[in-house]
């Protein structure tokens, strides 16, 4: 996908959805996160879902201790699988890796051209942001710091400011 086509997607996003196999780590992480980047400059209404998930599980507790570090609040997330409505509301579609998109497209045929990377407009990060579970601490921390720095280009474009700059990973 061209980048300069999804922000001007971005721009117009009213909805959007962010993706990853359960929907207890990185997924719910990057749509608080979002949302947490857009408080007061605009609309947006940011969720969450899993290709895989079991619904009504807690978010990790690894999540939901650096999302309290970053000032936001985990506690109340539980998971949930996603569903043909969810996609059909969201105006863009973000997973964190190749078969997630691949996964998407063959169950749900009509998300396309709304459907890309989380990472895909933030050439420094890693194309695909892999699942922390049963990973260390380090690694665990590596992933959502990853998530991160993917998610700053796509809040810029959302319009929040560039102060997200001094948001440290």
């Amino acid at each position: 996908h061209n980048p300069r086509s999804l922000q001007r997607k971005l721009r117009g996003a009213r909805t959007i959805l962010i993706l990853c196999h359960g929907n207890i780590i990185r997924s719910p992480f990057a749509a608080h996160f979002l949302a947490q980047s857009l408080k007061n400059k605009r609309s947006v209404s940011v969720y969450s879902a899993g290709l895989e998930a079991v619904n009504g599980l807690r978010a990790h507790p690894n999540a939901v201790s650096k999302a309290r570090s970053l000032g936001f609040d985990l506690g109340s997330h539980r998971s949930a699988p996603v569903t043909e409505g969810m996609l059909a509301r969201a105006d863009l579609v973000f997973g964190m890796e190749m078969s997630h998109l691949l996964l998407l497209h063959k169950r749900f045929p009509r998300v396309r051209g709304k459907v890309f990377l989380l990472s895909c407009l933030a050439p420094e990060t890693p194309l695909e942001i892999s699942d922390p579970i049963q990973k260390d601490e380090t690694e665990f921390t590596e992933c959502l710091e990853q998530i991160i720095r993917a998610l700053k280009p796509i809040a810029v474009a959302l319009g929040a400011s560039d102060s997200l700059n001094c948001i440290s990973a």
